[in-house]
């Protein structure tokens, strides 16, 4: 979907996890991640309904006609975790949001659940989604702190997103991580402590994959 915000405005939007989630279970956590930059202030604030709210504040930063993707990643108290996105286009006038037409152009997405129970080996997944048309990736230690996901042709450039999220400290001192494409055969995910350098051994490693056409 694409809202549109004006520039120096604050809107407020939603993200509706209810029809994802198992009947009764409420949101545990939510993380919020926008791209490009440009977006002086992204917050994520949960509801026990289902309902994840986040504030975007533009401070006149983005130029009129950006386009950002913002998505949103909650996990329910049940352990389910899922993904969901939203584009917001800045226009110059104070038009507030305005709904326009789902995009179709995402062709996959995968999202996993990561864990590396020894120190430099290679990680497993608990894949939560697969729907990329070429498989699943297969994740392999590549150096301290980095981690590889391989699947043939399955990552074009320009058209792949990777967004990860992670539970500081659920093993050692791991404090935040983050994924790209490397090449179409390749994405990256590193995880650095809270010095900032590349660490390895962690659990609660969220990896959400959408390619697009």
């Amino acid at each position: 979907m694409i809202d549109t915000q004006a520039q120096s405005d604050i809107d407020l939007h939603h993200f509706d996890f209810t029809p994802f989630f198992k009947p009764g279970s409420t949101i545990a956590s939510a993380e919020i991640a926008a791209s490009p930059t440009g977006l002086t202030e992204i917050t994520a604030l949960r509801f026990t309904s289902g309902v994840v709210q986040y504030v975007a504040i533009d401070a006149g930063l983005a130029e009129a006609g950006a386009v950002f993707l913002v998505v949103c990643q909650a996990v329910s108290s049940s352990g389910e975790r899922h993904t969901l996105e939203k584009r917001i286009r800045v226009t110059a006038e104070a038009t507030g949001i305005v709904a326009m037409p789902p995009s179709t152009s995402a062709r996959g997405v995968y999202s996993a659940d990561l864990s590396q129970p020894l120190i430099g080996g290679n990680p497993t997944a608990v894949v939560l989604v697969a729907k990329l048309p070429a498989g699943n990736p297969v994740w392999t230690a590549y150096a301290t702190g980095t981690i590889r996901g391989r699947l043939v042709g399955a990552f074009k450039a320009g058209k792949t997103r990777v967004v990860t999220s992670l539970v500081p400290g659920k093993v050692g001192n791991e404090s935040k991580s983050a994924g790209e494409r490397i090449d179409d055969d390749t994405i990256e995910v590193t995880v650095r402590d809270f010095g900032d350098n590349l660490v390895d051994g962690f659990s609660g490693l969220g990896v959400d994959v959408f390619a697009y056409e």
